[in-house]
């Protein structure tokens, strides 16, 4: 019998069926080139009945389009879905994107929203003034006796204050034991602030813990003679040795903050003259300052003896003139006589005195709520007039000249 065909077109190489075993056996471990030839020869007829098929009609296209274009549509769906449901949150990449995306629209979103308002208190500015915190000479006084008060003990009636433009500062009254110095204290913040050399002192000893080092630049010790009492009381037991019957009510004493000093004197109708006399506040020293004050200190040195006492006590020298002006009406009067000749509209009612003790002289100024100003004056128990400040001096030159 002629070469048979082996189904797929493929003749045998000869009529004898029979293979050497090892060639067998080599065909099922190496299936690989017959699966090929297999799959082309499929291929080919498939082509075949495609061509028979398809005739001439060339609308059909290539074979493969139609699959091709399958394939193409659900790519393009799944590429569609994807953008529509945004990054996939399993992708690291996809994340990273998102991440950048939505940064870039926060940061174009806060450069097109609107500066935010910014509090006062962190650019700096001042707020805007509100119920105060300290509210009174009270509160202001307390805060700073107990800065102070941390290392030494006292009364914090040793400490005035006053307001000054939203400010407090607190110092110490005239009879304060010590000298505390001006301390700042804001009425809006309650922070107490030293404002002076002798506050800044206390500050360091404050800031130092009350060290001992730290408290010696600071007046620590009590004044000797804290109010006027005291300042007469220091004269009374100086001169008590000369004049035994001396009484302590006898005494007036004024603080001279501009000196820190008392100045004392007898009161008026005493029957001896004992002058005027200077107490320092921190040690308590009586000093002279007049000329029947220094005769008494004299007299105190020597042992108080009859020979020096007695001329004192009894003076042979002619009594003083009988005083012109003794009451304040008086003085007004008497500098109203003076003034009116350049001042024809001024009435006594324009005018008022107080009386210095220490210099027993009448204190004349200009009463208060006029827009004139008339000066400050001197009237003395004589009847003396002098001007005591530049618009006085002023009036008295007009005055004197006869230019008014």
């Amino acid at each position: 019998m002629g070469a048979m065909s082996n189904g797929i077109g493929i003749p045998s190489a000869s009529g004898d069926h029979s293979e050497p075993s090892d060639r067998r056996s080599s065909q099922q471990k190496n299936p690989g080139p017959a699966l090929v030839l297999l799959m082309i020869c499929v291929m080919v007829l498939a082509l075949g009945c495609g061509l028979i098929g398809g005739g001439d009609d060339e609308a059909e296209g290539e074979p493969g389009d139609d699959i091709r274009a399958e394939i193409q549509a659900e790519l393009d769906a799944e590429a569609g879905e994807s953008s529509e449901a945004g990054p996939d949150a399993d992708d690291p990449d996809s994340e990273e994107a998102g991440a950048s995306g939505e940064s870039e629209t926060e940061t174009q979103a806060a450069e097109a929203a609107p500066p935010a308002e910014v509090p006062a208190a962190a650019t700096g500015e001042a707020s805007p003034v509100g119920t105060p915190v300290v509210e009174n000479e009270e509160q202001a006084r307390n805060l700073a006796w107990a800065h102070i008060s941390q290392c030494i003990t006292f009364n914090a009636a040793e400490l005035k204050a006053t307001l000054i433009t939203n400010n407090w500062f607190v110092n110490g009254t005239d009879q304060a034991s010590r000298e505390y110095g001006f301390w700042k204290i804001p009425s809006a913040t309650a922070k107490v602030t030293p404002h002076d050399t002798q506050a800044r002192k206390w500050e360091s000893a404050i800031a130092s813990q009350c060290s001992a080092e730290s408290l010696e630049s600071v007046p620590i010790q009590s004044r000797v003679v804290s109010d006027a009492a005291g300042a007469g009381t220091a004269v009374w037991s100086y001169l008590i040795q000369c004049i035994p019957a001396l009484s302590t009510e006898g005494f007036q004493s004024v603080y001279d903050p501009a000196k820190g000093q008392w100045a004392v004197v007898i009161s008026p109708g005493q029957t001896s003259e004992l002058g005027t006399w200077v107490v320092n506040p921190d040690t308590g020293a009586v000093t002279p300052h007049t000329e029947p004050a220094r005769l008494w200190d004299s007299a105190v040195r020597l042992g108080c003896t009859a020979e020096v006492v007695d001329p004192l006590l009894q003076p042979t020298a002619a009594p003083p003139p009988t005083p012109v002006v003794v009451e304040i009406s008086a003085a007004v009067t008497n500098l109203w006589s003076y003034l009116v000749k350049c001042e024809s509209n001024l009435t006594e009612a324009n005018l008022q005195a107080t009386w210095n003790p220490v210099t027993k002289e009448w204190i004349v100024i200009t009463a208060p709520g006029l827009e004139v100003d008339y000066g400050v004056w001197t009237v003395r128990p004589d009847g003396s007039i002098s001007p005591s400040n530049l618009e006085a001096s002023r009036r008295d030159q007009l005055s004197i000249g006869g230019t008014c």
